[in-house]
């Protein structure tokens, strides 16, 4: 239990100083999972669903609060062994199957005081194997981040010290944050007219880099009791992963 706390100082005092810049690049990038409710007068469609899911995007990095719920589902393959699209993967290319919901809240409104919580709950397969579960929490309240692990895969040194570590399990745990580490969070509940020049530098990046290919309006549904619009999207991984190099 002395090592998890051990490394989360040292990630805390030492990564996250280092890389101001990612760090703010990434939670911008974050932002496009928040999704955001657009009106359009008419039944007709949508004649610009890229344009659409643009302005989404641009106004969801002005929320300072909201509730969300994220289902990814995917698979990871081995560099160079990708097949042609829609072909199905071998078991042999296959790295990684699994699904993961992330669900939480944030509230950056008082930008001296950020508070956010982040639940995860993953499954997946590695190699062929047995299937492997990873959950817990993450939440930071009052100027301390506070987490609990309620599973992890069980496998290497897990496996091995699997009655140790159980005892570290479904507890909470937390760190007071150093000053300058909060001080990073404090971007997110920031006014444009309060950005640093290197902040602005990086909105301004956010919101012209286009992140989505193939877009499209699938329809409306109900999403808690609230009628949205639907869009289905690709990634432009060549878009992200330039982005990603500019903010680090």
């Amino acid at each position: 239990c002395l090592e998890w706390l051990e490394f989360w100082r040292y990630f805390l005092t030492n990564f996250m100083n280092k890389r101001n810049k990612l760090v703010a690049g990434i939670v911008m990038l974050g932002i496009l999972t928040v999704v955001t409710g657009c009106s359009w007068s008419g039944n007709e469609g949508d004649p610009d669903p890229a344009g659409t899911v643009k302005t989404a995007m641009i106004n969801s990095s002005n929320i300072k609060s909201a509730n969300y719920e994220i289902v990814v589902d995917g698979k990871a393959i081995k560099e160079g062994e990708i097949p042609a699209d829609g072909a199905e993967l071998s078991p042999l290319t296959t790295l990684l199957t699994g699904s993961t919901t992330l669900s939480g809240a944030f509230d950056v409104r008082t930008k001296e005081d950020p508070k956010f919580r982040i639940k995860f709950d993953g499954k997946g397969i590695w190699n062929g194997g047995a299937e492997q579960s990873l959950a817990g929490e993450v939440s930071l309240v009052n100027k301390n981040l506070y987490f609990q692990v309620n599973k992890l895969p069980e496998v290497g040194a897990v496996a091995m010290y699997k009655e140790v570590i159980d005892q570290a399990l479904n507890k909470w745990w937390f760190l007071p944050l150093p000053p300058d580490v909060l001080k990073e969070f404090e971007v997110l509940g920031k006014d444009e007219k309060d950005l640093t020049p290197e902040e602005k530098k990086l909105k301004d990046l956010f919101e012209s880099t286009t992140f989505f290919t193939d877009v499209k309006y699938e329809g409306d549904e109900k999403v808690g009791g609230v009628k949205a619009r639907k869009y289905s999207v690709k990634f432009d991984e060549i878009a992200v992963k330039k982005y990603v190099e500019e903010v680090t």
